[in-house]
């Protein structure tokens, strides 16, 4: 059977709005993800789950879209056998312009999960649920009996900006529609809600989110400005006395002159997916990237 939500993965963000939630691959003509119940009827499985995938899309000022999440299981039938081809997975979706890259596509199996009760009550949150599943190699043939669960993600589409420039109505509403976790949203965007709710605590965003600077950027310099002129959403091109300078638009700390490639003289810190990627999943050791803080 094709399992055609795996390449509906979250799109790229823009440079002024979010990227398309689980979208399809501009490459691929006509395609639709296939109704839950018409594979159902023609297939021998049945479905746990599909929803989009909390947390999968890259954080930025504008968020790269969100993956999907989808559980299938056999159904009057001794076992299937896949055959698992994955792209992806150790390499995410890259962001743009300070924005974090998005998650990555994940196959798994599940041979512990009652699945009389998931069907009545849910399965819940994947990161509730990793515990009792297997990671599946990315290229394989995969055999699965009658009582096994199998799992799946799309990628997530890479973000575009500086997380913590986002507007926090629209991480506000990110976290309410379940794209976004309350955890991530003050780990990677700096806002923090008030206890027990979704309203926003201006004053301790704001010092969340200068802590966060504070920790990427530990000095910087100001200097005078005669003449500056932005360059991009975060470049700022500036006359100085010793001539035409590059500086952040932010914290307005100096990169290079002019004529040299500012991305080399900006600090920088290698980091795995697990610790990029806007991901709620304790998955550690399993990604890398890397990012401009």
């Amino acid at each position: 059977m094709p399992l055609l939500e795996g390449i509906s993965g979250g799109g790229g963000a823009f440079s002024f709005k979010d990227g398309l939630d689980t979208a399809a691959l501009m490459i691929v003509m006509e395609y639709s993800m296939g109704d839950v119940e018409t594979s159902e009827n023609a297939y021998p499985v049945f479905y746990l789950t599909r929803r989009f995938f909390r947390d999968s899309g890259g954080a930025g000022r504008y968020r790269g879209g969100v993956g999907s999440l989808t559980a299938v299981a056999p159904y009057k039938t001794a076992g299937m056998n896949f055959f698992l081809v994955e792209d992806h997975r150790l390499v995410p979706i890259h962001g743009s312009m300070g924005g974090y890259p998005g998650g990555s596509h994940h196959f798994w199996v599940g041979k512990q999960i009652e699945r009389s009760k998931a069907l009545c009550e849910g399965i819940g949150e994947l990161e509730e649920i990793l515990p009792q599943l297997k990671l599946v190699s990315p290229i394989t043939v995969l055999s699965i009996d009658s009582e096994d669960v199998i799992f799946f993600t799309s990628s997530g589409g890479g973000g575009y900006g500086d997380p913590l420039n986002r507007d926090s109505k629209n991480v506000t509403r990110d976290v309410l529609w379940k794209f976004v976790s309350i955890e991530k949203a003050r780990e990677l965007y700096g806002v923090v809600f008030k206890p027990g709710t979704l309203e926003v605590d201006a004053e301790q965003t704001k010092l969340e989110r200068d802590k966060i600077r504070s920790k990427r950027m530990s000095r910087g310099v100001k200097t005078e400005s005669i003449v500056a002129q932005f360059d991009g959403d975060y470049i700022i091109l500036e006359k100085s006395k010793e001539g035409t300078i590059q500086l952040c638009s932010r914290c307005r700390r100096p990169f290079s002159s002019l004529n040299e490639n500012w991305k080399e003289k900006v600090p920088h810190k290698d980091l795995r997916m697990d610790e990029t990627a806007c991901l709620s999943l304790e998955m550690k050791g399993w990604f890398y990237g890397s990012i401009l803080p």
